[in-house]
């Protein structure tokens, strides 16, 4: 199992990094170098607890879909999305928000997936896919940071 972590701080309300980070449009536009689609469920606007999305992406040349629910909400300081279908054989991210002042919030993400053994190992896992996934939570962190901090 492979676990990343990120901070991010962000120079606005909780309320409205929460809020951005539910963003399927936002996810979709921080995630247009990968190639990634929304298909099937809540595919614009806001996602909710209860509701699903499926993603459609390119994974090592082959297209793969990963269907997500948000399994936990607890505004506007956490919230959780769990695979329920796709080809992890776990995949668990969790969303944390913490007040630091009225307009400043630190945003913490720990996203923990296991790939099956069969399939690529261990040792891809955590240098590909980890990889890949970091470069990923980068790239949509740093968008919902310019779009707050845009806002305020």
């Amino acid at each position: 199992m492979t676990t990343i972590h990120a901070a991010t701080i962000i120079e606005a309300p909780i309320e409205l990094c929460f809020h951005l980070s539910l963003s399927i449009d936002l996810e979709l536009s921080s995630a247009q170098r990968y190639d990634i689609q929304a298909i099937d469920g809540v595919t614009k606007g806001s996602i909710g607890l209860g509701q699903r999305v499926t993603w459609k992406v390119k994974q090592f040349g082959v297209w793969v879909t990963h269907t997500s629910e948000i399994t936990r909400l607890e505004a506007p300081f956490y919230f959780q999305d769990a695979m329920v279908k796709g080809i992890f054989r776990s995949f668990r991210h969790d969303h944390f928000f913490r007040r630091l002042s009225q307009d400043r919030t630190e945003m913490l993400d720990e996203l923990t997936f296991r790939f099956p053994a069969y399939l690529l190992g261990v040792l891809t896992e955590r240098l590909v896919v980890g990889r890949r996934l970091t470069k990923f939570l980068a790239a949509r962190n740093s968008l919902i940071k310019r779009q707050a901090e845009g806002s305020v």
